[in-house]
């Protein structure tokens, strides 16, 4: 269960580790791409305007919506 530790980088500010290790999700577990989009929104309503602009670019990057 690798989504607890996203919503700690994005919660930290660790943007970086958060896009490797959602796109680590997602290279292993393709299937599992909608757990980790419904965390991405999740999330997403709790930041601020600037962190909401880089959690909807790693959205973008799954076809989350």
């Amino acid at each position: 269960e690798w989504l607890p530790f996203l919503e700690g980088y994005i919660r930290s500010g660790r943007w970086n580790q958060a896009e490797k290790l959602a796109a680590e999700i997602f290279a292993l577990e393709g299937n599992y791409a909608g757990g980790l989009c419904y965390t991405l929104e999740r999330i997403r309503a709790d930041l601020n305007a600037q962190e909401k602009n880089q959690i909807e670019k790693i959205i973008r990057d799954y076809n989350c919506r």
